[in-house]
């Protein structure tokens, strides 16, 4: 404003201004309410952290922060996850069995809620989907000879394996689907190898 006006005393800006930046600034903040979900993805909206909906493809808006937040589930990506370790096998032999399971999130509710850390990208081995599908190899193992998983039943492992892992999960409510296992590695360890050999021998 012009000089005169601040004659009056140095207020600082008149109450029009300053209810025009609280508007503006209320306006921004509604804003950021504004979100967008893929089409691979799901949204879950909290208020004061309390889930409230899931939010399917496109844009929405919520009360923005802090009174709700979303956060977005990716639900068509497919995840991996690998290990490979010694096995004791039904004869009481060692088997060194190495396997990948493709998987990913059928429900993102099941998933964010029921089990801590069902998968955890960054290090797979300390998330349940990575010692579901450990003990679910060793109980397989377990069930067969050493020839068997390492000849005339290697075949069956893989989808044995991937049944079992998909009871376990479905049975923690885990929301996660095991897509498809491969065994990526069925070796006796060298040293049962060699006292095979001699034994052969």
């Amino acid at each position: 404003g012009n000089k005169k006006s601040g004659d009056k005393g140095s207020s600082g800006p008149s109450g029009t201004a300053l209810v025009l930046i609280g508007l503006g600034l209320f306006a921004a903040w509604l804003a950021t309410g504004f979100y967008q979900v893929d089409s691979a993805q799901r949204g879950l909206e909290f208020r004061f952290g309390a889930y409230t909906e899931t939010t399917k493809p496109g844009l929405h808006w919520h009360v923005p922060y802090p009174v709700e937040s979303v956060e977005l589930v990716d639900i068509d990506r497919s995840r991996t996850a690998e290990d490979r370790t010694h096995m004791l096998t039904k004869d009481e032999n060692i088997v060194d069995i190495g396997v990948a399971a493709q998987y990913r999130i059928k429900s993102p509710e099941d998933y964010l809620f029921n089990v801590y850390l069902a998968d955890y990208e960054r290090n797979q081995s300390i998330g349940t989907l990575h010692q579901v599908m450990k003990s679910a190899v060793r109980e397989i193992a377990g069930r067969n000879s050493m020839d068997s998983i390492l000849k005339e039943n290697r075949g069956s492992i893989a989808p044995e394996t991937q049944k079992l892992m998909q009871k376990i999960l479905d049975s923690y409510k885990s929301g996660l689907e095991v897509i498809k296992v491969n065994v990526t590695y069925a070796e006796a360890p060298q040293q049962v190898k060699d006292a095979f050999d001699d034994a052969n021998r």
